[in-house]
């Protein structure tokens, strides 16, 4: 099993920062990994959902150096005695990719973001939803289904 969070962020204006020195910042604050990702490889997003030219598009990881999220949105929760590098809880875990989300939309003008949580690079489900209903929309997607969800979460700006 290979979990994956691959995605992008427009940007409303452009933005002013290097997108290299941004996934810098963003995983340097999360603690998660965050690295820029070809948009070839944001594999089965439909064409409706692929990025714009200027698009930031990136990939969220357990930690910095390595591609996949095993951990991060496997949907176990493990025991006290567990060394996973991260919280224990899956809402937890969640908790840290929800934060990054909110913090490009709150610290760097993101007008729209597309962030897919899967297994094996696999979409069932594309979901609309805003800024403002992010946290609620991502958190029942991922306690309704089995982990990864397998779906793509399609979030404009406020």
């Amino acid at each position: 099993m290979s979990n994956t969070i691959p995605g992008f962020a427009e940007f409303a204006p452009q933005l002013d920062v290097p997108h290299q020195e941004l996934v810098s910042q963003l995983e340097n604050s999360s603690g998660l990994g965050v690295s820029l990702l070809d948009p070839s490889e944001l594999y089965h997003f439909p064409d409706s959902h692929l990025p714009s030219a200027s698009a930031l598009v990136f990939l969220v990881s357990d930690c910095p150096g390595i591609k996949n999220a095993t951990n991060l949105i496997d949907g176990l929760d493990y025991a006290p005695e567990a060394d996973i590098g991260m919280p224990l809880r899956s809402r937890d875990r969640i908790e840290l990719i929800l934060l990054l989300i909110e913090s490009l939309f709150t610290d760097h003008h993101v007008s729209r973001l597309c962030i897919a949580f899967s297994d094996m690079d696999q979409i069932e489900a594309v979901i609309k939803t805003r800024q403002a209903d992010l946290r609620k929309t991502i958190l029942e997607d991922c306690e309704s289904n089995i982990m990864p969800p397998c779906s793509i979460y399609d979030i404009t700006a406020d």
